[in-house]
């Protein structure tokens, strides 16, 4: 918010014509190189939209906090209600946390195959990797290198 109001008086305003800004929403190397390589400039409205959805999410968080520590305390033997905090960001965080949890808790690993031929050419080796990456059907893989064995140059 700060940069788009700089931006916008008149003796500053060559000032901000090279910032630009990344958009994204997931944090991973896909998506962060897509949003750099799709810069935009900054926007006002969006700017002012995120400063409103900071200010509610602060006031409903403390309002909300306030109402169910108070609502909690003495209720409950075990429950250490000193402070219940709520935010409107907590909650589908935790849902994403527990469900990886449950994720991992419940993997169970399974083998794979990996297919990578090695070619000797004219004294130099050569190395074509499957494109398919793993496979779980070792009989595919098994079948794919009994062919590489019986070709003929």
């Amino acid at each position: 918010m700060h940069l788009m109001a700089s931006s916008s008086s008149s003796s500053s305003s060559g000032q901000y014509d090279r910032v630009y800004r990344a958009y994204f929403s997931a944090i991973n190397p896909t998506d962060i190189k897509k949003a750099y390589h799709a810069l935009g400039k900054p926007d006002k409205n969006q700017s002012l939209s995120v400063d409103a959805r900071q200010e509610l999410d602060l006031k409903v968080g403390v309002a909300f906090s306030r109402f169910q520590t108070r609502y909690f305390q003495g209720r409950y033997g075990d429950l250490d209600s000193a402070v219940l905090s709520y935010g409107p960001c907590q909650t589908p965080t935790l849902g994403f946390c527990v469900q990886r949890h449950v994720e991992m808790e419940t993997f169970k690993p399974e083998p794979y195959w990996l297919l990578d031929l090695g070619i000797m050419n004219a004294g130099t080796m050569c190395r074509a990797v499957w494109d398919s990456g793993r496979s779980f059907n070792r009989n595919k893989v098994d079948d794919l290198v009994a062919k590489c064995r019986h070709a003929t140059p």
